[in-house]
């Protein structure tokens, strides 16, 4: 039924090749016995002169990860040994300015195999006779991760991180920077496998990350046990660009926009097969503009008091960041990766409000606010990998890694309120956060062609250091006086010790994969004025289960599960009052529980004849949810998270594309789910239920001009929230892109929010309070960029080790 409900498909990674004339090698030259030997000459179509640097790798067909790969030499020439276990796979041959071909149908009857002289096609040229195409999806479906190629969006170029996400298909970003995940905004962040610089601030954890640095993002919406357990909802892993060419190669970037915005960016590459040395330097001036509006009424007062608030911002960020990485082959069987990168974030802003009150009809008092503020965040991080292979298997290894980083944030800022309020004051916020992780991962594969089979064990260490320093001063008779009911030091330690075991097995058309997970969590929170402290211990298990049936070779079923956790932060635990302005304040909970949440997937791909179409249905039940109340006490809004009830979901999710010609590609998802909470709070009952959809559809074409253009339409209906109603929001993008010179020069106009159109609109309506809020941050952003190739050749060269960053 749920085929029959979607005619949604997408783009089929390897069409079908016409064989060619292969003839077996019978010179006598030196291999492994278990190794079977491939060759073959690289040349130009037209002139029949051999490509040197072109690339070969041998893909593996199932998950598309590049198993092993070599350049041509000066001739054209290459060979390449493949342990003879492996057959599922074929070869891709790349080349700067020429199209890409992949030879499948291969013969493994013998041990050596010539593939014979294979002429590249230039890219300006048509023929009629292309026996052999490849094209790399932008999406990839992987048994327990959904893989998107966001590098190839055009209406990314000049974008923010978090305008990239809001194009990742499950993945919503809301008015103040949070991101959700199939609604639920308990998501674990990680770059590049790693927790980085603040991931307890989903925004400001990809501050100094620009969208030309970041290559795929991957949603792992049911991670197993070797993932970290954190993430109720689960977890997304920003991949960025490691380039993979030989020689010394690299790409300059440069971007300019309106509200004024400015890119410069520069990333080099030099590599070899023993060694690959990385480095970059991006910079961003970028200005965001917002508006906020909104009425109070205060229910409990008779006749009722109504506050009106008419304001907007605007704020200035400088963002830097320097990176450098160095990957070495130490030996065939040892591969030694370091990377650290030292960034720096300013920001200056400026709010105006305008407040009236009224208590019945009478307009009672008028006062503005002008609020004021700048910051500084310096941070870096350094992340080394050590992979030993073992028993002469490639799959068979022993990990070790480290990670670690720090950030800085010191942030002033200024309040001032005229009118029937006068009211002067500044607060000053002193942040840090420190962290170590250290990570060991044994993999043992056993098992024969058939069924092959892979046993892990692995354990980690981590330790997380906060320290929160606020204070507010009152000005008062000339001078500043410092304000001790909004004063203090918060210190924050989390220690989380963590084993896990995972075992997989292919039995033909079957696939299993079955993990647990232990993780014991200790956290000390302290709040220093009055000396308050509280501690947690506690130890959970989180069991996985990965299953998957190919049906037939274009239909395969997948089915899993896995327990999950989300853990309270620091200033959900924090019991301290801070001021968002005189009207509103929050206070943390330091009897905050985690939440606990068991989550089910069952889904299916189905590979058409242009494309394939991926379906799921989910259901997740979570205990102990957390929800931010909101309480009107004396005038003032107070908010507060508080552990309320339970909540079960249940949702469908569709990802797919269609390709309707040659020019015209169509893509599209629909996500829409069901919630329905239990839990009391001040005495009243919250049983309800509701549900939400969301839709986008995405369209990329190809103009006679030699101009890439690409669309995006995206919906989000309202949802009914514990205390509040969200509105429904709607906003397009739009992207043109123009290659020159041999496709090294790429010109990119983007048009973030095309229609103006996207707005959050939330009502609170409850006995003692109403309220009605609309915001709006950013708004339409126009960008133009150019990106420049740098190097000789863009040839791959798959013989660098590699590992995975699976956190």
């Amino acid at each position: 039924m749920l085929f029959l409900l979607s005619a949604y498909s997408i783009e089929a990674q390897i069409r079908p090749v016409k064989e060619d004339a292969r003839e077996v090698v019978t010179e006598n030259d030196s291999y492994e016995s278990n190794e079977r030997q491939f060759r073959g000459i690289i040349m130009d179509f037209n002139t029949n002169e051999p490509l040197e640097y072109a690339t070969i790798s041998a893909i593996n067909k199932k998950t598309s990860v590049i198993l092993k790969g070599t350049i041509t030499d000066e001739q054209g020439k290459f060979s390449l040994t493949i342990n003879k276990e492996k057959e599922d796979y074929y070869f891709l041959i790349e080349f700067l300015g020429y199209k890409s071909q992949a030879i499948g149908n291969l013969d493994f009857s013998q041990d050596k195999i010539d593939l014979g002289t294979v002429l590249m096609l230039p890219e300006d040229n048509q023929l009629d006779e292309v026996v052999i195409t490849a094209e790399v999806s932008k999406t990839t479906f992987k048994l327990d991760k959904r893989v998107f190629n966001v590098s190839k969006d055009l209406s990314n170029s000049g974008a923010s991180s978090l305008h990239i996400l809001e194009n990742v298909p499950s993945v919503s970003v809301g008015m103040k920077g949070d991101i959700s995940l199939r609604g639920n905004s308990n998501v674990k962040i990680l770059i590049n496998g790693n927790a980085s610089a603040n991931k307890s601030n989903g925004k400001a954890a990809l501050n100094g990350i620009s969208s030309d640095m970041i290559e795929r993002i991957e949603v792992i919406t049911n991670p197993s046990a070797k993932y970290d357990a954190a993430g109720s909802a689960g977890i997304l892993n920003i991949i960025l660009k490691k380039e993979r060419k030989s020689g010394l190669n690299g790409t300059f970037t440069a971007t300019s926009g309106t509200p004024e915005s400015y890119g410069l960016g520069m990333n080099l590459n030099y590599r070899t097969n023993k060694i690959n040395l990385l480095g970059g330097i991006n910079g961003e001036y970028t200005t965001m503009k917002s508006y906020d509006k909104s009425v109070t009424v205060d229910k409990t007062q008779s006749p009722n008091e109504s506050r009106f608030s008419n304001g907007n911002g605007l704020e200035k960020r400088k963002d830097l960041n320097v990176n450098f990485g160095m990957d070495y082959n130490i030996s065939s069987t040892d591969f030694l990766s370091i990377s650290t990168s030292i960034g720096t974030s300013k920001g200056d802003s400026k709010n105006s409000y305008d407040y009236r009150t009224l208590v019945g009809n009478n307009d009672v008092t008028q006062a503005n606010r002008t609020e004021t503020g700048n910051n500084k965040s310096p941070n870096y991080e350094l992340n080394a990998n050590y992979k030993k292979t073992l028993g002469g298997k490639d799959e068979h290894t022993l990990e070790v890694r480290y990670s670690g980083f720090n950030y800085t944030e010191d942030k002033k800022s200024g309040f001032i309120n005229t009118g029937d309020s006068n009211i002067q004051q500044r607060s000053n916020t002193a942040f840090n956060e420190g962290s170590n992780t250290a990570q060991v991962d044994y993999k043992y594969p056993f098992g024969n062609e058939e069924e092959e089979g892979t046993l892990e064990l692995g354990a980690k260490f981590s330790n997380r250091k906060l320290k929160n320093d606020y204070s507010v001063d009152d000005w008062s008779a000339g001078t500043w006086k410092n304000n001790t009911s909004f004063t203090n030091v918060f210190k924050f330690n989390e220690n989380l010790w963590a084993v896990y075991s995972t075992y997989g097995q292919e039995f033909g058309k079957f696939g299993i994969k079955t993990g647990l997970r232990m993780e014991n969590t200790r956290i000390s929170t302290k709040l220093e004025n009055i000396n308050q402290i509280n501690r947690q211990n506690y130890t959970d298990l989180f069991p996985s289960l990965h299953t998957s049936y190919n049906l037939t070779d274009a239909l395969s079923l997948q089915l899993s599960y896995s327990r999950r956790i989300s853990r309270p932060d620091m200033f959900s635990l924090n019991p301290f009052e801070s001021i968002s302005d005189q009207f509103s304040q929050f206070q943390g909970n330091p009897a905050l529980k985690p939440e606990y949440s068991n989550s089910y997937e069952f889904g299916a791909i189905k590979n058409l004849k242009k494309g394939s179409l991926f379906t799921s249905v989910y259901a997740r039940t979570t205990n102990n949810t957390v929800e931010e109340t909101q309480q009107l006490i004396n005038g003032i809004t107070v908010m507060k998270p508080l552990n309320i009830g339970k909540r079960n979901d249940l949702g469908i999710e569709f990802n797919g594309s269609y390709r309707v010609t040659d020019w015209f590609k169509m893509t599209s998802e629909f996500n829409w789910f069901y919630y329905e909470r239990t839990g009391n709070y001040l005495n009243q009952v919250f049983n309800f239920n509701s549900n939400q959809w969301s839709a986008g559809l995405n369209g990329t074409f190809k103009i006679p001009i030699d101009l890439d253009a690409e669309i995006s339409l995206n919906y989000t209906s309202k949802e009914k929230q514990l205390l509040q109603t969200q509105r429904s929001n709607f906003y397009s993008n739009l992207g043109l892109k123009k290659k020159l010179f041999a496709n090294r020069v790429a010109l990119n106009v983007s048009v973030r929010d095309l229609f103006n159109s996207r707005r959050w609109n939330t009502i609170v309506d409850q006995p003692s309070l109403y309220r009605n809020q609309n915001y709006c941050w950013g708004g339409r952003q126009i960008n133009l960029g150019v990106s420049i190739k740098l190097g000789k050749a863009a040839v791959e060269d798959s013989e660098m080790g590699s590992y995975d960053n699976d956190y």
